[in-house]
């Protein structure tokens, strides 16, 4: 880094025999770093190399049988190689983390030049912060987004949609609004229509290979989703299955029972009838709430920090409480290798009966 190597320690007040063995000892590290940085990407070539020639499947496995390494591991390396090559000078002096987050597909090239020209600090947590920051900015500067439903049909008007509680009416409160079939609890203002930031959502596909349903979401959310189907206000996510890999983050707000409670439950519903195969549900962490404890029987990633959401104005919101990303699914030692950056994960250990 450019910025980074000009800034040099002051050695004259030194004696001279203290400055020569601290000199050499700062030759001596710089080379180890560089060494590691090299290192990094020449193993991260040899896995890209042997995953190449392994079958679908057997490339876990094999990193897991040779070198007890976990496919997130593993593709920490192969990012690095692949993000930078033989340009091991640019991260030479960085931590193996930081090294890491610069890599990952999601990081803008134009965030390594600003480490490289030394405008930001190279910290895990400025790196993400920027990269929140870009990504805001892009979707500020896209189109204003169209209609976009996942029927091929028009929707039909919203006093034309069969009334929800006699679909499921062991998930629905009994209230409805006399203007409108669809229950209060969907129809949510703008204040409750909060979109998950990029990072959560890539761990999500990368830890499910996929996302087939969002089932609280809209044409915009679904920029960042990329969900294969995905049900907005007007088609009505709750009475429909929720097939596959599931993205949840329920809207926010309550009627006569708070919207997390009433797609929480659902989601597990569906996962309980196998409908649902994996998914990934964010709600508030709070932990002292009735509807949280059936959330206890899955892996649980405790964010270290709170989660600044944005909506179509592009203002992020100012969150009132942690955050808790559930794992519904048989991927647990993968959700725990992707998701642990994002804070700690639990596992409720069952009470034994005495």
């Amino acid at each position: 880094m450019n910025n980074i190597e000009q800034q040099n320690f002051d050695y004259s007040f030194l004696d001279s025999e203290t400055r020569a063995f601290i000199q050499e000892k700062v030759q001596a590290i710089h080379m180890r770093l560089k060494r590691t940085a090299e290192d990094v990407i020449a193993i991260g070539q040899d896995l890209l190399e042997v995953k190449a020639r392994l079958r679908h499947g057997q490339f876990g496995q094999w990193i897991q049988a040779e070198f007890s390494m976990s496919e997130r591991h593993a593709q920490n390396f192969m990012n690095v190689a692949l993000r930078f090559g033989s340009k091991s000078a640019i991260i030479a002096l960085l931590p193996i983390t930081v090294i890491y987050e610069l890599a990952s597909p999601s990081t803008p090239d134009r965030i390594i030049e600003l480490v490289e020209e030394g405008m930001i600090e190279p910290t895990v947590p400025n790196i993400r912060e920027v990269r929140q920051e870009i990504h805001l900015r892009e979707l500020a500067e896209r189109p204003a987004p169209t209609p976009l439903f996942v029927h091929s049909e028009p929707p039909a008007p919203i006093e034309a949609i069969q009334p929800l509680q006699e679909v499921v009416p062991h998930i629905l409160p009994p209230q409805v609004t006399r203007q409108s079939s669809v229950p209060t609890a969907l129809l949510m203002s703008e204040s409750n229509e909060w979109y998950t930031p990029k990072p959560y959502v890539d761990a999500a596909r990368e830890l499910m290979r996929g996302i087939d349903v969002d089932p609280a979401s809209n044409e915009f959310a679904n920029r960042i989703v990329q969900a294969t189907t995905y049900y907005d206000i007007l088609s009505n996510g709750l009475d429909k299955p929720w097939a596959g890999h599931v993205w949840l983050n329920p809207p926010y707000g309550r009627d006569a029972v708070s919207n997390q409670e009433l797609w929480s439950r659902r989601l597990i519903e569906q996962f309980d009838a196998g409908i649902t195969t994996e998914a990934i549900l964010l709600v508030n962490a709070v932990t002292d709430r009735k509807w949280f404890q059936p959330l206890w029987q899955f892996p649980i990633c405790f964010t270290d920090h709170r989660i600044r959401f944005y909506n179509t104005e592009i203002e992020g919101g100012q969150p009132t409480h942690g955050n808790a990303l559930v794992y519904l699914g048989n991927q647990q030692e993968r959700f725990m290798d992707i998701f642990e950056p994002f804070g700690v994960i639990a596992i409720a250990q069952r009470r034994t009966q005495r």
